[in-house]
């Protein structure tokens, strides 16, 4: 069994709560569990194939996503270690995967092969329970955000993208936003030329700066979004 002491990115309280989901799983299951290293932008699970493994992400980020008519995709959301991928399709009884991931970064996993892990965890009162819990909470968050896109379009969407990156990334008041334009059709849902018109008019607006072809976001900005955005949903 791999250490998980190894992987110095994962939270203190992640930590924990794999070693707790997985305190009763047979010693032979977690011995033969296989580690692989995935390079960025692989699909590792695709919707509609059936459930052969479970992934257990130690390492990295993989995002979730749903594939639209016209060649346009939609990122509706992001899991990080420890996550057990293809477990809820196991637990509640789906033979095909229900979404596509893939890897945002690098990512070290590991696979387990799908019969071993639902003899185990259908059998497991600790571990199901666990599962479902994050079952549950999955579901809302995946509700909350297709309601919140829902009422909200073209560059508005965009707005929502920029706040989430700016609190996740700003550093002293300011945020250089690393994405393509690809990247933030993906992750909105709206098409490349649309990106690039709400830009533009950002731009011209004061809501962003650019640097060496890069978004900056201030906090000031930020704010503005933020206003601007709170009158929308609320």
């Amino acid at each position: 069994m791999i250490n998980i002491d190894n992987f110095p990115n994962i939270p203190k309280e992640n930590k924990e709560y794999f070693l707790n989901y997985i305190k009763t799983a047979p010693e032979n299951m977690l011995k033969n569990l296989k580690v692989e290293k995935l390079p960025k932008d692989t699909i590792f699970i695709r919707e509609n194939e059936s459930v052969n493994n479970v992934y257990i992400l130690l390492d990295g980020v993989v995002r979730a996503v749903d594939y639209r008519m016209h060649g346009i995709s939609y990122e509706f959301m992001r899991f990080y270690p420890v996550k057990m991928l293809g477990a809820m399709e196991i637990v509640l009884d789906i033979e095909k995967y229900c979404t596509t991931l893939i890897t945002e970064t690098s990512c070290t996993i590991l696979v387990c092969p799908a019969k071993e892990f639902s003899n185990w965890i259908l059998n497991d009162l600790n571990a199901i329970k666990m599962e479902m819990k994050t079952i549950g909470t999955y579901l809302l968050e995946e509700d909350r955000q297709n309601r919140l896109f829902l009422f909200l379009q073209g560059r508005d969407r965009l707005f929502v993208l920029l706040m989430q990156y700016y609190e996740k990334y700003s550093k002293n008041d300011r945020c250089l936003v690393k994405l393509t334009r690809l990247e933030l059709s993906d992750r909105t849902g709206i098409s490349i030329r649309t990106i690039n018109r709400s830009i533009r008019k950002m731009q011209e607006e004061g809501l962003i700066n650019k640097e060496n072809s890069k978004i900056l976001i201030t906090k000031k900005q930020y704010e503005k979004m933020l206003n601007y955005i709170s009158e929308k949903i609320d």
